[in-house]
């Protein structure tokens, strides 16, 4: 069975997600300050710190 395509053409499962969280103030400032110093924005940082955790803390099957 075929993947249902995305409004692009591209495979629906492969794309991107977008996802809207609240953090304390703290946390952010924190993120807001690395992604400064490492030239990333602020949203790509973030979605590297989530997977590098999700991979660091999956289950070893």
């Amino acid at each position: 069975m075929a993947q249902p395509l995305s409004r692009n053409g591209s495979p629906a499962a492969n794309r991107p997600r977008r996802l809207s969280i609240t953090m304390p103030a703290n946390v952010f400032e924190a993120l807001e300050r690395r992604s400064t110093l490492e030239g990333r924005s602020l949203s790509n940082l973030a979605a590297y710190l989530l997977e590098a955790g999700m991979a660091a803390g999956a289950p070893k099957s």
